[in-house]
């Protein structure tokens, strides 16, 4: 083949123009690996262009590949291990529900769990809620639910003779949502945890109050 960039007869002038051109571009390509910008004769600034060294300094690499950081990334739940009697605010549910991560609440049941599955804490919390509005309008203000008890996981343990499990949601009443009946929060006392040996190290249920 030919060197196009070899001095041959009439074409020696369109010969050295595409040799120089050629090297204009391939100058361009090392200085965009670099990091540095090369621009060739006539063209105008791309205000849209940034190198990849910028972008790695912005976004940052994970074994060289490019990550961006989270747009919206949401407060989580702190997890085990906890504290016994730590109290935990559970994040999924929203303030009005005053939810605990780790938390088992007693009193009595005005709608009983077993047969009652829902499929997260906030509905859980948003169905005590119904409750309670549709028994004080019944005029039935002593059974209006201001406690709620829900099982996140597939085996919920507890020590009673029930075998509880995924969507559990128990609805109760208190004397005093301010001051509820509280069964276990956090951790189970390691003296509870001699005498029953089947129950884990933290309180598996979810559970809140309602306030007003």
């Amino acid at each position: 083949m030919a060197d196009p960039c070899a001095p041959r007869g009439p074409g020696r002038l369109i010969g050295v123009i595409f040799c120089l051109l050629m090297v204009l571009i391939l100058a361009r390509e090392i200085g965009a690996l670099m990091g540095a910008r090369v621009e060739l004769p006539g063209t105008t600034e791309n205000p849209t262009w940034t190198s990849p060294a910028a972008i790695r300094e912005a976004v940052g690499t994970v074994r060289g590949q490019i990550v961006e950081a989270p747009v919206d990334a949401r407060p989580e739940t702190k997890r085990p291990p906890y504290g016994v009697n730590e109290s935990v605010r559970l994040e999924e549910v929203d303030e009005s529900c005053h939810g605990e991560a780790s938390l088992d609440i007693d009193g009595p049941a005005v709608v009983w769990g077993l047969d009652h599955l829902l499929s997260s804490a906030q509905e859980c919390c948003d169905r005590c809620k119904a409750q309670a509005r549709g028994a004080r309008e019944k005029g039935e203000g002593a059974r209006a639910c201001n406690s709620w008890v829900f099982c996140p996981l597939p085996e919920c343990w507890s020590p009673d003779i029930w075998n509880h499990t995924l969507g559990e949601c128990w609805l109760k009443t208190q004397d005093d949502a301010r001051n509820p009946k509280i069964n276990f929060r956090g951790a189970y006392p390691p003296a509870f945890r001699r005498e029953h040996s089947t129950s884990p190290a933290h309180v598996p249920w979810q559970a809140g109050v309602l306030l007003e």
